[in-house]
């Protein structure tokens, strides 16, 4: 994942159990390795989906979370005890996960390509598949197969595009 180093992975390993949500993540990991921009990336990533709430409430929770996780801290630096037991994390009532609306699928599968570099929970396509499959297409290597010249139907994903002037003329 892009962003995300072996010290924030290492810092998550030291946790030593299964995660409940983002906020006991932010609750049990050095904020100060495993940061929002971590976090994030391994949101968009996919890496946190088996916790509860989709990305986009976990991405709208995440700065709460991370409040929360830092607060903790603080509270574990302090020495503060709970009265009924269980260390500064139970001095700390969790906060619930807030809803947010889902991510549009070509939203999230832009964003997981952003943070992977590649398409991993589908592909742009997929609801299209029976439409191209149904065209006079070809592959890139097909098209090369068939000679110079020739003319040939391709279907692609425009992912970025740059804007540049020509220099010369146009007549």
């Amino acid at each position: 994942v892009r962003g995300v180093g072996t010290t924030a992975i290492e810092a998550i390993q030291q946790v030593g159990r299964p995660l409940e949500d983002l906020f006991d993540l932010c609750g049990n990991v050095d904020l100060q390795k495993v940061n929002r921009k971590v976090l994030e990336g391994l949101i968009h990533a996919g890496a946190l989906d088996r916790l509860p709430g989709d990305r986009a409430t976990q991405v709208a929770n995440l700065d709460r979370a991370i409040a929360w996780g830092q607060k903790a801290a603080r509270e574990r630096q302090g020495g503060q005890e709970s009265l009924f037991g269980g260390g500064a994390q139970a001095a700390l009532l969790k906060p619930p996960l807030i809803p947010a609306p889902p991510y549009d699928p070509l939203v999230q599968l832009n964003l997981e390509r952003e943070a992977v570099g590649f398409f991993l929970c589908g592909h742009p396509f997929q609801e299209y598949r029976e439409l191209v499959a149904a065209l006079p297409v070809c592959t890139v290597r097909d098209a090369a197969a068939r000679g110079e010249g020739t003319r040939v139907d391709l279907v692609g994903v425009v992912t970025s595009h740059t804007k540049a002037r020509d220099r010369h003329k146009r007549v």
